[in-house]
């Protein structure tokens, strides 16, 4: 985890990520704040600083990025490559086998990645100035929670970059193609290219390969009809009739949904 200072030129293929509410890779930061299309900053404002991991900084420079200047380094003298091996043989194997019903696995599986994350704080709260109603007592709250020592925030920082990177390896080669993208998805036009067959070659049923969810979850071939007013926040329809829409915040019931494509 390093902090870092980026020229960033006017590159025609942002790579950086600046998570300021909501998350967005972005050319240039000036753009960003005035939600600009066409750039017309200079080299010297398009300057970004940001944390990153040496792997996002390494596929920015092999974009055309140039560091400018390291306030802070992060640096591991011993590292592993199988540090979650035993977990992800063991529920990945289940997931398969269980192919009719990959919930329960799936969601073993996340408990497990998740659980030193996810550990509940039970405070218990003794005052007996509790059973006065005309009492109002206010806690304070701390403004700062006390870091869990078992959490390696690490470990966290390097697994969501190789996500975002495994990401934009499928917008690199799409490009324009690219309908809507979320953080582990991609909507996109196949119009037979080159860059779709390389797409489909990377499909499969193991670790780290890609999924067609139109096939497995909802059982027919293509979308017809794609719209989409955000992030979130999209509907589409199948070959075979079939309706799938998504907006966050609403629960999609049959009543709800039916208003909502209306």
């Amino acid at each position: 985890m390093n902090k870092i200072s980026f020229k960033c030129k006017h590159i025609d293929d942002p790579t950086l990520n600046k998570h300021d509410k909501i998350h967005e890779i972005k050319r240039c930061k000036e753009c960003k704040n005035i939600k600009n299309e066409k750039c017309i900053h200079s080299d010297e404002e398009r300057v970004i600083v940001g944390t990153w991991s040496t792997i996002e900084i390494d596929k920015a420079i092999e974009k055309g990025y140039e560091l400018q200047k390291i306030y802070e380094l992060e640096h591991f003298e011993k590292t592993s490559t199988d540090i979650f091996k035993l977990y992800v043989d063991t529920f990945m194997k289940y997931k398969q086998e269980a192919s009719g019903c990959k919930c329960d696995p799936k969601y073993c599986k996340n408990d497990c990645k998740n659980d030193k994350e996810c550990k509940t704080k039970i405070q218990y709260i003794i005052d007996n100035t509790a059973y006065d109603l005309d009492i109002d007592k206010n806690i304070k709250k701390k403004e700062y929670s006390k870091p869990n020592p078992s959490v390696n925030v690490y470990i966290a920082l390097f697994t969501t970059a190789h996500a975002r990177l495994k990401l934009y390896e499928l917008l690199d080669i799409l490009q324009e193609r690219v309908l809507y993208m979320d953080t582990d998805s991609c909507i996109y036009n196949d119009d037979g290219s080159e860059a779709c067959k390389k797409i489909e070659n990377m499909m499969g049923n193991k670790l780290g390969d890609l999924t067609d969810e139109i096939v497995s979850k909802h059982n027919a071939n293509h979308i017809k009809q794609f719209i989409s007013a955000g992030p979130k926040d999209y509907s589409m329809k199948l070959d075979t009739e079939k309706l799938v829409s998504c907006c966050k915040g609403f629960r999609l019931n049959a009543e709800v949904e039916k208003d909502y494509i209306r």
